[in-house]
C-alpha cells in the first residue's frame, strides 16, 4: 500500500499537467471561438519581438531606441520562437498553455510538501478552475509565464536550491518587476532558515540580471523601461484610491453608478478563509508566511507608487492568495472535524467545488465577446489604413498595441508616451504647465489639448485611430482649423465606445 502511494505521488504531477493541459487548451479554443481576441498591451511586446526575429533591433518602432514593454524575457522568449516559424500570438498562446499547466502541476507539489497531499490537491483544483486564470491565459500577457517562474521559485527555494532559485527568481524579474515582491518574501523568510542560502540565492539572482542592464544602460540609455515613465504619468491614481480599488477587488465589490455593490460574493468568501490562513501563517504555519508577505509587498508596492490595478497586477498574488485560502479552508474543516470526524474531509472537497462553481457562474460566452471588443474594432480600422496608404505611412492611435502590431511597417506615434518618447515629453511638458493651474492635475489622465496640438503640429500624421473620448478628438472634430487637415472616414461603436479613424486630406 505505501509503494502504491509512493508511485501516485510521483505520477500525480505529471497527470496533474496533462490534465490541465488538455482543459486549458479546450478553454483556449473556446475563449477565441467566443470573440475573444488578446488584449491591446500583449500586442505592444509582440511588436518588439516580431521586429526582433526581423533583425531590426529591440525596438518598435525602426531606429528608436525606447524600451516600451516591461517584460523583456518574455519578449525574448517570443522572439526565438517566431525564428522558429511561430506567429509570435501563437507563440504567446503557446507559453502561456504550457505555463498554466506548469503552474497546476507546482501548485500541488508546492501544498503537498508543505502541508499534505490534500492541500497540494485543493490548491492545484482552485488554480485550474477558477475562471481568472482562463482570462489571462488567454490575453497573450506574460502573466501566466510570470505566474509559473513565481511558483517555480517557491517550489526550488522548498527543495533548497539556493542557485536555481536565483536563477528563477533572476528569470521572474526580467519577466515582470513587480515580481521583486515575491523575490523579496522568499529571501527574507529564507534569510531566518539558513542566511547563507539566502545570501547565495540573492548573489545568483543579481548576477542573472547584469547582462540585462548593462545591455539595456548602453542600448536604451536607461534600465529603467520607459513605459514605466509612461504610466506613471497618465495612468496614476492617488495612493487611496489604489488601495480602495484593491480592497473592492478582494472583496468583492464593484463600484456602478457611484454605489459599491456585491458583484461577486464568492471573492467575499475566499478572502474570509484567505485571511484565516494568513493569520495562522504569522502563528503556527509558518511555511504560508511567503504568502503572506508576497501579498503583503506587492500591495505596498503598488499604492504608494500609484499604479492603476489593472487586472493582470493581481493575478500573480491570486496564486498566494489561493494557498491562503486552502490553508484557511483546512482549519475551518479541522475544527469541523472536532465535532464531527466525517465533516473535515466532507468540507475540504464541498467548499472547494462550491466555491469554484460560484466563481464559474460569473463568466459566459457574452463576457468574452464583450472583453476585447475594442481590440477587434482597432484591428478592423487598421485594415482600412493599410487599404488607403503604403507602409511607412504615420500613424496616430490612442491605443497602441492592436493596431500597431498590425501595421508593422508604419511608423507608430503612441499617444500615451509608452514607446514613444517625444510624445511623452510632449505630455509631460503639458502636465507641468497644468499642475501649476492646480496640484489636483496630479491625477489627471488627459493633459489638455495643448499636448495634441504640438503633437499634431510637429508629426502631422497621417492618420490618427482612437478611442473618441481619448487624444481630445470630440473637442478637435469641432475646430475649423482640423477640420480642414482630417477627414472623418470612418466610425465604429465598441461597447459603450466609439473608434473613430481620420485621415489627413
Amino acid at each position: 500500500m505505501a509503494l502504491e502511494t509512493s508511485k501516485l505521488d510521483r505520477y500525480l504531477p505529471l497527470l496533474i499537467f496533462a490534465g490541465a493541459l488538455i482543459l486549458f487548451s479546450g478553454l483556449l479554443w473556446r475563449l477565441r471561438s467566443a470573440g475573444m481576441v488578446r488584449i491591446d498591451d500583449a500586442y505592444i511586446t509582440f511588436r518588439y519581438s516580431e521586429n526582433l526575429a526581423r533583425g531590426l533591433g529591440f525596438v518598435y518602432n525602426r531606429g528608436e531606441h525606447v524600451l516600451g514593454t516591461t517584460t523583456a524575457l518574455f519578449c525574448l522568449l517570443l522572439a526565438g520562437l517566431r525564428v522558429l516559424r511561430a506567429p509570435v500570438p501563437i507563440g504567446a498562446d503557446l507559453v502561456s498553455l504550457v505555463s498554466s499547466a506548469g503552474s497546476a502541476a507546482l501548485m500541488f507539489m508546492i501544498g503537498r510538501e508543505a502541508k499534505s497531499r490534500s492541500l497540494g490537491l485543493m490548491a492545484a483544483f482552485f488554480y485550474v478552475f477558477i475562471p481568472q486564470f482562463w482570462i489571462n491565459m488567454a490575453t497573450g500577457m506574460e502573466t501566466m509565464f510570470t505566474v509559473f517562474l513565481g511558483l517555480l521559485l517557491i517550489r526550488l527555494d522548498q527543495k533548497e536550491r539556493p542557485v536555481l532559485s536565483g536563477l528563477a527568481g533572476g528569470a521572474l524579474l526580467l519577466t515582470r518587476l513587480d515580481g521583486l515582491a515575491l523575490v523579496a518574501a522568499v529571501l527574507l523568510v529564507r534569510f531566518f532558515k539558513s542566511p547563507r542560502r539566502a545570501l547565495l540565492c540573492a548573489g545568483v539572482l543579481i548576477l542573472t540580471q547584469l547582462p540585462w542592464l548593462v545591455f539595456s544602460t548602453f542600448y536604451f540609455g536607461s534600465a529603467l523601461p520607459h513605459s514605466i515613465l509612461a504610466k506613471r504619468l497618465i495612468h496614476a491614481l492617488p495612493p487611496w484610491m489604489v488601495l480602495a480599488k484593491y480592497a473592492q477587488w478582494f472583496l468583492g465589490l464593484e463600484l456602478r453608478n457611484g454605489q459599491l455593490k456585491l458583484a461577486s460574493p464568492e471573492l467575499l468568501v475566499f478572502s474570509a478563509f484567505a485571511f484565516i490562513g494568513a493569520a495562522r501563517s504569522l502563528r503556527r504555519e509558518r511555511w504560508a508566511l511567503i504568502y503572506t508577505l508576497w501579498i503583503f509587498f506587492s500591495l505596498a508596492g503598488m499604492i504608494p507608487a500609484s499604479a492603476t490595478p489593472f487586472f493582470w497586477y493581481k493575478i500573480p498574488m491570486l496564486t498566494g492568495y489561493l494557498f491562503l485560502a486552502a490553508l484557511g479552508i483546512f482549519l475551518v474543516s479541522g475544527l469541523a472535524a472536532r465535532l464531527l470526524a466525517f465533516l473535515g474531509p466532507a468540507l475540504n472537497v464541498l467548499i472547494p467545488l462550491a466555491l469554484t462553481f460560484w466563481a464559474f457562474t460569473y463568466y459566459s460566452t457574452d463576457f468574452a465577446q464583450s472583453f476585447t471588443a475594442k481590440e477587434r474594432v482597432n484591428l478592423r480600422l487598421a485594415k482600412i489604413i493599410e487599404q488607403r496608404s503604403k507602409p511607412g505611412s504615420s500613424v496616430l492611435l490612442g491605443e497602441t498595441g492592436m493596431a500597431g502590431y498590425e501595421l508593422m511597417d508604419y511608423y507608430i506615434l503612441d499617444s500615451a508616451g509608452l514607446v514613444s518618447d517625444n510624445i511623452y515629453r510632449l505630455r509631460l511638458k503639458d502636465r507641468e504647465r497644468l499642475l501649476k493651474v492646480s496640484p489636483a492635475y496630479q491625477w489627471d489622465w488627459y493633459g489638455s489639448i495643448g499636448w495634441m496640438k504640438d503633437a499634431l503640429a510637429e508629426y502631422r500624421p497621417d492618420f490618427i485611430l482612437s478611442d473618441r473620448r481619448y487624444l481630445h478628438i470630440f473637442t478637435l472634430m469641432q475646430d475649423p482649423q482640423f477640420r480642414a487637415q482630417y477627414d472623418l472616414i470612418a466610425s465604429e461603436p465598441a461597447n459603450k465606445e466609439e473608434i473613430v479613424l481620420l485621415e489627413r486630406k
